[in-house]
């Protein structure tokens, strides 16, 4: 009916067919335990929205804060769950402008151009899909522009820096 969780065993979590009975019923929580858990979860949201933020929480618990952050409509973008992507375009753009001044081959400047340009492309496109986020059903619409768009960008940068790397190695 029931299993351990969290590093000590501190947590229980619930059979999903008794979940889905509590739910279903609107069975409430305990008024401490409801105020203990938003304790905790401003707690939480406080330390992921530091710059440099990482949490030594473990699975469930972080599960359950974005969980609940989503519920309560709060803005979850990126904090814990993965690197920001832009920062991630911004650092590869700045590294890469910083590699064209040091190019030896024609060649070279051509497919570091092409990233740039690919860069760009993926911003504005992980921009339209962010967009597409705050409407409603726009799954469908956003799915082909992960399919296709990112997935593709990702696989010409991926071939611009194996020719790259191919011309530098020639020069």
């Amino acid at each position: 009916i029931c299993r351990y969780l969290g590093v000590s065993n501190e947590y229980i979590e619930v059979n999903p067919v008794i979940s889905d009975y509590i739910q279903r019923n609107r069975i409430e929580l305990p008024k401490d335990i409801k105020e203990l858990l938003s304790s905790r979860l401003s707690d939480f949201n406080g330390r992921i929205m530091s710059e440099n933020a990482t949490t030594s929480e473990d699975y469930e618990n972080i599960k359950y804060y974005l969980k609940s952050n989503i519920i309560e409509g709060k803005d979850i973008r990126y904090a814990t769950v993965v690197k920001n992507p832009y920062k991630m375009i911004e650092k590869a753009r700045e590294d890469f402008q910083e590699m064209s001044q040091n190019v030896t081959a024609d060649d070279s400047t051509f497919q570091i151009k092409g990233i740039l340009s690919c860069l760009n492309t993926l911003e504005n496109v992980l921009q339209k899909i962010e967009e597409n986020l705050t409407k409603p059903s726009n799954y469908s619409n956003n799915m082909p522009m992960w399919e296709n768009d990112i997935h593709g960008v990702t696989s010409l940068i991926q071939n611009y820096i194996q020719k790259y790397i191919y011309y530098e190695t020639l020069s």
